[in-house]
Parts: C-alpha cells; sequence; structure tokens
C-alpha cells in the first residue's frame, strides 16, 4: 500500500463471512448450510458468487466437496449439504463481492470425533472452532 492507494483501502467496506454449520448433525442426510456475508454491518444480496467446499479433516483437502449457495434472504446464501461419515470437517467459504475474495475456514463436528481429531482440535485450541471473527478486511 502507498500513500495513491491507502484512501482506497480505507473506503472499502469491513466483510464479514459467518458460516452456519450447526445444522449439519448427522452424517449420509441433506442438510442446510447457510452463510451470512455482511459489509459493515449490512446484509449484502448482490454477491457474485458465494461458495463452499467441505472435507474430512484426517482425510485431506483433495477429498473438498464443493457447493453453490443461493441467496436466501438477508444476506443469508443457503445451499443443502451431505456429508459422508461422522468426524471433525473444514469448512472454507469462497465469497467474491466486487473486487474483494473471502475465503475464511472453520473447522465443525459432525457425531462422534475419533481420538486423532480430539487431539488435532485441542493442539489448535478454540481458535477455529468455535464463534471465531470469519472477517477479512481487504
Amino acid at each position: 500500500m502507498d500513500a495513491n492507494n491507502h484512501d482506497d483501502y480505507n473506503d472499502r467496506a469491513r466483510l464479514v463471512v459467518d458460516m452456519m454449520t450447526n445444522e449439519i448433525v448427522t452424517a449420509n442426510e441433506q442438510q442446510r448450510l447457510s452463510v451470512q456475508v455482511t459489509a459493515d454491518y449490512i446484509p449484502v444480496v448482490d454477491a457474485e458468487h458465494v461458495g463452499i467446499r467441505i472435507w474430512p479433516v484426517l482425510a485431506g483437502e483433495e477429498e473438498a466437496d464443493e457447493y453453490e449457495l443461493f441467496h436466501h434472504t438477508m444476506g443469508v446464501y443457503e445451499t443443502e449439504v451431505e456429508v459422508s461419515r461422522e468426524g471433525l470437517y473444514y469448512a472454507e467459504a469462497v465469497v467474491e463481492i466486487n473486487d474483494q475474495k473471502l475465503r475464511p475456514k472453520k473447522y465443525f463436528a459432525v457425531g462422534r470425533l475419533y481420538q486423532e481429531e480430539v487431539l488435532l482440535l485441542m493442539e489448535n485450541g478454540s481458535e477455529e472452532s468455535g464463534n471465531e471473527d470469519h472477517s477479512a478486511h481487504h
């Protein structure tokens, strides 16, 4: 950043992406996943793209399933997802608004966790496994 684009940087909206994975509670069943997108606390109803990638933590990102989300209401985008087994998952939102692209990532659990998954959560603390701030300011 230099003096010429400093004002442009500061004039951009503060974008927040909140992935709501709490409705994904069982494996092998279609369940709703919602993502709320706000800019300076105002719902974004016209994002160019809202998608999500989901994969089991122990399996690795190469096993990610990708979903397109569609605007439902008041900046909330939704889709139906299905996870194949119980365990710890990563969810990575892919949100494009104007010239900004956000890719926040978080953990979520479905059913019982394997011991390795519990240890992974303990090693990483709670910064990714709860109600962390999914914001980015570009």
